[in-house]
């Protein structure tokens, strides 16, 4: 919603609801909000926790996933230069091949 720049404020309301107390500035939230029972707001709050959880997670393993692409990519480069193996390749596995000639050609991971 944030990147599509479409966050209304009944979105605002229910993270500012879903967030657990000793993570808001002030450390008080509201204690209800329209139209949403306590349950659905202990649910809200279970999810945020989760999600927060799960964002830890790839946050601690991007670097080691980000070096673990970089070598698979200069290992595949290296392997395509060897010309017994790229004509081995184009012969019998071309599919194979352009993936890896793809992947050595990246110049970053968002592409």
């Amino acid at each position: 919603m944030v990147s599509a720049n479409n966050v209304t404020s009944a979105y605002a309301e229910a993270m500012l609801v879903a967030t657990p107390a000793n993570l808001l500035i002030d450390g008080k939230k509201p204690q209800r909000m329209t139209g949403v029972t306590q349950e659905q707001i202990a649910k809200m709050e279970r999810e945020m926790s989760n999600l927060q959880m799960q964002y830890k997670s790839v946050e601690q393993t991007y670097g080691q996933d980000v070096l673990h692409l970089v070598l698979a990519k200069g290992y595949l480069a290296k392997l395509l230069e060897n010309k017994a193996v790229s004509r081995y390749l184009l012969q019998r596995e071309p599919d194979v091949y352009a993936e890896f000639a793809t992947i050595a050609q990246t110049a970053s991971i968002e592409q």
